[in-house]
């Protein structure tokens, strides 16, 4: 099972950054483009539920993980808004949903235990990945975001809820400002996302405590500015900030001689 896991682990993590631009060119209906927007997100919640049934199935209890507290804090934050703002429940919920689609392949990641030859392939998938989505984004932001970088237009009805993948290729739409870069991914919000999280990864690969090559050390810090850059041209203050916080907890991880490369995969 750690085998297979790991292959559609690597899979996931190759697939994920360019999966708007790779639908969008497939050759089939609206429609079953519309489902195939969520194929990647069923997937994982298998393999969350396949691993939560392993553990049931030898009589154990998952141990928790550092991330716990703060993502119930957040889910009940979330929640309460939700009803004080007397906000559409399922239209929230749907939002919610995006922003929260990863986190039972973290759990996945936690439990499994990978192989330390599997982790360095992650680790350089995803920091490659990103030095592509960075000159991308850079592209982007000189040249203009053109309509091959957009998602498909489409709309598919959910419970009643209409979910549209349709955004404006020009102007400031949907708090989107002009000149921002949106790399593969389709809108500038979930290009931020993917880049605190790995300027996170490339700024702990380059502690004393993270035995890696030094060539792969250089090259993983010429990322590590592409994407301080490419942050910049997503217009998003706030994963800016994010992104900066992230370096005094790496630091303080690597003073208490844990493993903060492990933390941030």
């Amino acid at each position: 099972m750690k085998l297979r896991f790991s292959l559609i682990i690597l899979a996931l993590v190759i697939f994920v950054p360019f999966e708007v631009v790779i639908l969008k060119y497939l050759p089939v209906s609206d429609t079953i483009y519309s489902y195939l927007r969520f194929a990647v997100e069923i997937l994982i919640y298998m393999m969350a539920g396949l691993v939560l049934a392993r553990f049931l199935a030898v009589g154990k209890i998952p141990k928790g993980t550092s991330i716990d507290k703060p993502l119930i804090i957040f889910i009940v934050y979330a929640l309460l808004i939700t009803f004080i703002n007397n906000a559409p429940v399922l239209q929230s919920l749907m939002g919610l949903r995006a922003l929260l689609r990863y986190v039972p392949l973290f759990y996945v990641l936690a439990f499994i235990n990978l192989e330390k030859n599997v982790i360095r392939k992650i680790l350089n998938s995803v920091l490659i990945i990103a030095g592509i989505q960075c000159v991308i984004t850079i592209y982007q932001h000189y040249f203009g975001v053109s309509d091959f970088w957009y998602p498909r237009a489409s709309d598919l009805e959910i419970a009643g809820k209409q979910v549209n993948f349709r955004l404006l290729a020009s102007g400031f739409g949907g708090g989107r400002e002009m000149g921002a870069g949106i790399g593969t991914f389709g809108d500038s919000v979930f290009l931020a996302l993917f880049l605190v999280i790995t300027f996170a990864i490339a700024f702990a690969s380059q502690q004393k405590n993270i035995a890696l090559p030094k060539f792969h050390k250089f090259v993983f810090s010429i990322v590590l500015l592409l994407i301080m850059v490419s942050l910049f041209f997503t217009y998003s203050r706030g994963s800016v900030l994010v992104a900066f916080a992230t370096i005094p907890i790496i630091l303080y991880f690597q003073e208490e001689e844990k493993k903060p490369l492990s933390i941030c995969l």
